[in-house]
């Protein structure tokens, strides 16, 4: 297959085809290539990936999603043709981390819907936009009701509504945040040499450090990003018949889970 043909197809699975190029990170340092998927610590390991690559931490005030900032490549960054020779490249180390879907679901609400999840490197004009359109959104029962401006600002949104309105979604339609892992990760076109689980995210960053060889200077702190705060409660669990409304929304995800367990541990 051809870099033309093969990007083509990689970013045809995306609604926003630009975003492969920030989900899809070499990184010179390391020899490395991640495959970020939002709201699965992407903050968080981008950070200690720079941590690896240069022995220190990430600069304040930079966004650890400034892919130039961060020294990261994505494929519009060099000749197509390189990026894809590092994926073919069993030299480069390639690797994701996985989450359980009810997890990122939860996460997802407590961050992007009930409040707005911004730390200091965000622009938060674009964030407030992207949050009140969300919620509106899911208010609207996913477009089958109109929702003005101030209502979506000031009403509750419980979790209930939210899941709702994310079970009538097509894939193509679903936000970056809780589209399914299973069609980020490509793994019909992607090679992988690790896939971790962010239930052990220490775990997964070691095994990053050791294969990459930042082991000798790397150690992981636990600092976390995007973290909801301790006063915003976990949300109430789902009825049985809206769970089973998840799991067949996000079969694949949970099957990916199961098949990343056995495969690599995780």
């Amino acid at each position: 297959m051809s870099a033309d043909a093969y990007f083509h197809e990689l970013r045809s699975r995306h609604y926003c085809p630009r975003t492969v190029d920030n989900d899809l990170l070499y990184i010179p340092g390391l020899n490395a290539i991640y495959v970020a998927i939002s709201k699965n610590a992407c903050s968080l390991v981008k950070s200690e990936l720079y941590r690896m690559a240069h022995g220190t931490a990430r600069p304040e005030g930079v966004s650890p999603h400034n892919r130039r900032e961060m020294g990261f490549l994505g494929p519009s960054d060099v000749p197509e043709r390189q990026f894809l020779d590092w994926l073919l490249d069993e030299r480069v180390f390639t690797f994701s981390f996985v989450r359980d879907p009810m997890e990122r679901l939860v996460s997802c609400f407590r961050n992007r819907i009930r409040r707005l999840g911004a730390e200091p490197y965000d622009d938060p004009r674009p964030m407030r936009r992207e949050w009140i359109l969300n919620r509106q959104w899911a208010l609207s029962e996913g477009g089958r009701r109109r929702i003005g401006y101030r209502r979506a600002l000031n009403e509750d949104v419980s979790f209930e509504c939210f899941v709702r309105a994310v079970c009538r979604q097509h894939p193509w339609e679903m936000d970056r945040h809780w589209v399914p892992q299973s069609r980020i990760l490509a793994r019909d076109l992607i090679r992988y040499d690790h896939i971790g689980n962010v239930g052990s995210l220490a775990d997964g960053l070691a095994r990053v450090a050791e294969r990459t060889g930042a082991a000798a200077h790397y150690r992981f702190e636990g600092e976390r990003l995007n973290a909801s705060p301790a006063n915003d409660p976990r949300p109430p669990a789902l009825t049985p018949e809206l769970e089973r409304s998840v799991r067949e929304v996000y079969r694949q995800d949970y099957e990916l889970m199961d098949a990343v367990a056995a495969e690599f541990g995780a």
